[in-house]
């Protein structure tokens, strides 16, 4: 069987034939490149996500000891306060009794006071009365 060949129907000429072989070739080689280096990239890759994740692992094994610390110091600095606090409240508490103390001793001795003033305007009048009698 013979092909007709229609001369009015375009016939792909030999440059455009060499062109298409070209650039299916250079795809393919520009796809095999890019699965190589792909390939390449993951095969870098692995020991680097290995390291990723070590360092991922001490960052976090960081952080909660460092978060440990800051509670470690805050129980530290709370019990420091409280002490502290305990002290000021104890002084306070002392200088109170200490003034409580110190007003019942002038107290005492205000009362002695005027009972000797009493006794002594007492016998003043007293004699005051026998003399002039």
């Amino acid at each position: 069987m013979a092909t007709e060949i229609n001369p009015a129907a375009p016939t792909p000429s030999f440059e455009e034939d060499i062109r298409q072989v070209m650039n299916d070739a250079l795809t393919k080689i520009f796809r095999r490149y890019a699965d190589m280096e792909l390939a390449l990239w993951e095969e870098a890759k692995k020991p680097l996500m290995g390291e990723v994740e070590t360092l991922k692992n001490e960052l976090l094994e960081l952080r909660t000891a460092i978060k440990k610390e800051k509670v470690k110091l805050a129980r530290e600095s709370l019990k420091k306060t409280i002490a502290s606090a305990n002290v000021e409240l104890l002084d306070e508490w002392m200088n109170r009794m200490e003034m409580k103390s110190r007003r019942k001793a002038v107290g005492k001795n205000g009362v002695r006071y005027l009972r000797f003033l009493f006794c002594f305007v007492c016998v003043a009048v007293l004699l005051v009365v026998l003399l002039l009698h």
